[in-house]
């Protein structure tokens, strides 16, 4: 529920999504859109209560290893020239019966973002 809630949240926002659920070796990828000329890898997060703390402290660093070598694969395949990238995070906080209560993007969250090629 909560990628269907992203994708909307991210098509009103501008970006055009390219991915959803894409599978590497090294793992998946939640989405990945352009947002402009940069090329977007989002991980979600959602969360109904703060019991297990903020949703993007839910990644940890063996997730972002992952996420950055299975960005790598999908620019190694799909990008034939150099292209920005970067690592974006939703989050989304949602009431008990299900419903989007707060949706948020935190754009550039992890600092392995760089032009590759």
């Amino acid at each position: 529920m909560g990628e269907r809630i992203a994708l909307d949240f991210l098509k009103k926002k501008g970006f055009q999504i390219l991915k959803e659920n894409y599978t590497t070796p090294f793992g998946e990828i939640d989405i990945i859109a352009s947002d402009g000329q940069t090329l977007s890898f989002i991980e979600v997060k959602s969360r109904t209560s703060l019991s297990f703390g903020l949703p993007e402290e839910g990644i940890d660093s063996k997730k972002i290893k992952h996420l950055s070598k299975a960005s790598l694969f999908y620019i190694k395949r799909n990008s034939p020239e150099e292209i920005n990238f970067r690592f974006d995070v939703v989050t989304i906080f949602l009431t008990p019966s299900g419903e989007p209560k707060e949706v948020r993007i935190i754009k550039d969250a992890f600092p392995l973002s760089k032009p590759y090629r």
